[in-house]
């Protein structure tokens, strides 16, 4: 899957290679997680796909912030968040409210706090255990 393999590939001497090559499949990774996203058993796969594009700046560099963050809020929605298919793993949905929180970031939202917050009691959260400080 390009989008996965371009999310574990970045931050590498390919990373601009991934960038073109997502801007370029942008239409087909729209049509998967469309997909993903109308079907419950598949959302942890359509998750893991607009993850990975968050993960490589993607909806940033192409500028569609709106459209990344979109996907992963339907995708979010989308049936059971603990276990909705195989790779919907607390991990997965950790950085997905994540990459939910740093879009909204980039767009200004007072929500990003939020969404950063709902990321935290999730296992595999970089952030679990991690005390606020003021």
């Amino acid at each position: 899957m390009t989008a996965v393999r371009a999310g574990q590939a970045w931050c590498g001497p390919r990373e601009v290679d991934w960038l073109v090559r997502l801007r370029t499949d942008l239409a087909n990774l729209r049509t998967a997680l469309d997909y993903c996203a109308s079907r419950p058993d598949l959302a942890g796969d359509g998750l893991e796909i607009a993850v990975n594009p968050a993960r490589t700046r993607c909806w940033f560099f192409s500028s569609t912030l709106g459209e990344g963050r979109h996907w992963l809020e339907r995708l979010l929605a989308t049936g059971d968040l603990s276990a909705s298919a195989t790779t919907r793993t607390p991990t997965l949905t950790a950085g997905a409210l994540a990459m939910k929180a740093w879009i909204a970031l980039c767009q200004g939202d007072p929500a990003a706090e939020t969404f950063l917050a709902e990321a935290v009691p999730w296992p595999g959260s970089c952030l679990t255990g991690r005390r606020r400080r003021r």
